[in-house]
């Protein structure tokens, strides 16, 4: 039994209480100190750690990113907001002149011996023009990594390109979607563009030191702030940075759970017209778990609405790709349909089951 000066429950029916029982890690009785130890019987231990404090539930936080959040945390912070990061508080900048004076001076402080000088926050509607040209003329001898708010693209002055050994050969060689998303002469790299870079740049940006540093950083500021159950959705599908995090969130001391819901485009894509291979690899995964908070995983893998569906360029409307058709040959895949809402388009949700296994793949298809 635990004490408190109050409980807010969050039911409306009973929204304080004095007590709270739990028993196997459920609660089992919450009300007032005499009905709660009436329920919870004679044996029961009080615990009075809470007395005259308030005591409510934890947050949820459906959509984290612990990579980007250890990495961004590493950086230089230069950003729209407030942000407490690992070098220290770092307030928000609104306008290009004094975003760029804090660069500057960032950049005037920077000792180039300890690696190459790298940013993040900038914001391009708040903080004006950004490039190659402007990084080389306020540092030109050591490498400059301007990484935007977004962690969508990266801005690079030339020591950068040449550290990363990016150059016109280089970006040629990429598909062209991700050529189109490449501006070497302003050294910006976005979207397709900046994933092609993220190969060079990962030594760089999550050093292991720097990772589990940041990693450990972001554990207490999830603590701080009441988070007691965090969800990375549509995370990268790569084992090693899975493992990453779950070394530093699978102790028993961390305070908090978390789940991994994988981007469900990168497995799509491996296996476009093979679904039983594709429950398969989401099984495997599961296989990836690390043991506590962060390993318990349910034998389900949402994806994005787009990851089994296409448009067809005929009719301009969507359509479950090929992967989905084919289940319906399979004896031991189940497929079912419902409506999630009517309105201008309606969504329904595709629900891909292996009957043996127990796996299941939750797909939301917008239909025509």
């Amino acid at each position: 039994i635990y004490t408190a000066a109050e409980f807010i429950t969050m039911d409306p029916a009973h929204p304080r209480a004095e007590a709270v029982a739990v028993a196997g890690g459920k609660f089992v009785a919450v009300g007032d100190r005499e009905e709660v130890r009436r329920k919870a019987g004679p044996d029961a231990i009080v615990d009075n750690t809470f007395d005259g404090k308030t005591v409510m539930a934890g947050f949820i936080e459906q959509h984290v990113h612990p990579f980007l959040a250890a990495v961004t945390m590493s950086t230089h912070v230069i950003s729209i907001e407030d942000w407490d990061a690992i070098g220290g508080f770092s307030p928000a900048v609104r306008d290009q002149q004094d975003y760029r004076e804090r660069l500057r001076k960032a950049l005037g402080e920077h000792d180039p011996e300890s690696g190459p000088f790298i940013t993040w926050g900038y914001h391009h509607y708040f903080h004006g023009d950004m490039s190659r040209s402007l990084l080389d003329d306020w540092a030109p001898d050591f490498p400059v990594i301007v990484w935007h708010r977004s962690a969508h693209e990266f801005f690079f002055n030339s020591a950068a390109l040449a550290m990363l050994e990016i150059d016109a050969a280089v970006v040629a060689g990429l598909p062209e979607s991700a050529r189109k998303q490449v501006d070497l002469g302003r050294g910006h790299f976005y979207e397709q563009g900046a994933a092609a870079a993220l190969p060079s740049l990962m030594p760089v940006l999550a050093a292991p030191s720097v990772l589990q540093q940041g990693l450990e950083f972001t554990e207490s500021y999830y603590h701080r702030n009441g988070i007691t159950f965090a969800c990375e959705p549509g995370g990268f599908l790569d084992q090693n940075l899975q493992m990453a995090v779950n070394a530093v969130y699978s102790d028993e001391a961390t305070p908090f759970n978390h789940a991994f819901i994988v981007d469900g485009k990168s497995l799509a894509a491996k296996f476009p017209d093979n679904p039983r291979a594709l429950l398969a690899a989401s099984e495997r995964l599961l296989a990836t778990a690390a043991p506590g908070s962060a390993g318990d995983w349910q034998r389900t893998a949402s994806t994005y609405y787009d990851d089994f569906t296409r448009v067809d360029p005929a009719t301009g409307q969507y359509e479950p790709r090929q992967v989905l058709r084919q289940s319906r040959a399979d004896a031991d895949l189940e497929l079912t349909h419902y409506p999630l809402f009517d309105g201008d388009r309606r969504v329904v949700g595709a629900v891909l089951s292996d009957r043996q296994s127990g796996v299941r793949l939750e797909v939301p298809i917008l239909a025509p």
